[in-house]
């Protein structure tokens, strides 16, 4: 069938590699043990990290964060001593942009960590040194950007199957109003990294849809929610204080090329692109814990982090169920986001391949309630009307 335990048990290894990457690097700032285990803990378990790790659809995903992650561990270690060392991070960067385009943020990411150790003074050395810091990253980047023009002839993805109103309505909104969304929905990530009590593998047209005015509801709360937060960090944590800024940069930069803020992406929503930007929330959540752990009662807030990670185990055990085969995802996807065309459509193929063409009519309707006019559907209706030989019905859907 399509299942692969090897493939499957790679991408397991990947991510136990990225989890230990990031209890190093946390070692590497001054952390601090306690929480960089809470910190490994976190993300190893997290079931918002699923659709990463299980699918094959998450591997890019995988193996971006990987080379990011490893690229900074050796910058925070080795750059200021070694050429071989920033000629790594080099090969780090090229490998992360390879893997997706998001891997560009490892520079961006390596002059933040520069500024939060040493200020400005790597900074205000002169121009040519900062390229010549930087180098190796520069030259990476152009590297993939180039590879990339001559394998697939263009810089930016291809979006051959990418329809608009149903993947990202986002795309199709003034750039105001597309800024406005985009941010509502990192409110939206931030809430399922909190609470992630209903996942989906699939976001589309009518499960999410784009404000109709600047100032909406999911703006202001994200808003909101971003400056309480920050204004908490400041006042009671001030021994930890650049560090936790220095993750919020983190996340903000590693959040932003699959964000539709700049540009519009091929989705909406997914919780494979919050892979690598949960990193720094977990990391954050770690710093936190440590500074609870030694101001109060240690034995309370050892009890408290054993009924969360409990907790997440148990729904990503739960969440990983879906993934057993293509028919498991589909009813999950149906049952997570029943206002997406596109669960309904997945659906019926699903039917349609066990020879229930009955039932896949049935989950086309459905998913034509929420788009009437989708050309890939009324195409899939009328071969399943085909087989249960109702011509006529079919021809009504291919003439429309």
């Amino acid at each position: 069938g399509v299942y692969s335990p090897a493939f499957r048990t790679v991408n397991i290894t990947i991510h136990i590699a990225v989890s230990l990457l990031l209890f190093l690097f946390m070692k590497q700032i001054g952390a601090g043990r306690v929480a960089g285990l809470v910190a490994v803990l976190l993300f190893a378990v997290h079931p918002l990290h699923s659709e990463a790790v299980v699918p094959a659809s998450g591997r890019a995903e995988l193996l971006c964060a990987l080379f990011v992650i490893l690229g900074l561990c050796i910058h925070a270690r080795f750059s200021d001593r070694s050429q071989i060392a920033n000629f790594a991070i080099g090969l780090c960067a090229l490998f992360a942009f390879w893997s997706k385009e998001h891997g560009i943020v490892l520079l961006l990411l390596c002059i933040i960590y520069d500024f939060f150790k040493n200020g400005l003074t790597c900074f205000i050395q002169g121009i040519p040194r900062f390229f010549v810091r930087y180098a190796f990253i520069f030259l990476a980047l152009i590297a993939g950007g180039y590879t990339r023009i001559v394998v697939t002839g263009s810089f930016f993805p291809h979006m051959k199957h990418f329809d608009a109103f149903s993947d990202n309505q986002l795309a199709l909104v003034p750039t105001a109003l597309r800024i406005s969304g985009a941010i509502g929905l990192q409110g939206k990530t931030l809430a399922l990294f909190i609470w992630p009590s209903v996942l989906s593998h699939d976001y589309s047209f009518a499960q999410i849809i784009p404000p109709q005015f600047f100032f909406n509801q999911e703006f202001l709360l994200t808003v909101l929610f971003v400056i309480i937060a920050s204004l908490l960090f400041f006042l009671y944590f001030l021994g930890k204080r650049r560090k936790i800024f220095m993750f919020i940069l983190f996340y903000a930069v590693s959040v932003f090329p699959a964000s539709n803020i700049l540009v519009p992406t091929g989705t909406i929503f997914a919780e494979r692109l919050f892979y690598m930007p949960s990193l720094w929330l977990c990391a954050i959540c770690g710093i936190i814990f440590a500074k609870f752990a030694i101001f109060r009662n240690i034995k309370v807030a050892v009890s408290v982090f054993t009924v969360i990670f409990v907790l997440l185990l148990g729904r990503t055990w739960i969440r990983n169920e879906d993934w057993v085969d293509q028919m498991s995802i589909a009813l999950a996807g149906v049952r997570t986001a029943p206002l997406s065309n596109k669960t309904w459509n997945n659906l019926a193929i699903e039917y349609g391949r066990k020879g229930d063409f009955e039932k896949a009519i049935e989950a086309c309707n459905r998913a034509l309630e929420i788009y009437t006019v989708s050309r890939t559907i009324l195409k899939n209706r009328a071969y399943y009307y085909i087989k249960l030989k109702n011509f006529s019905a079919a021809e009504k859907d291919l003439l429309k």
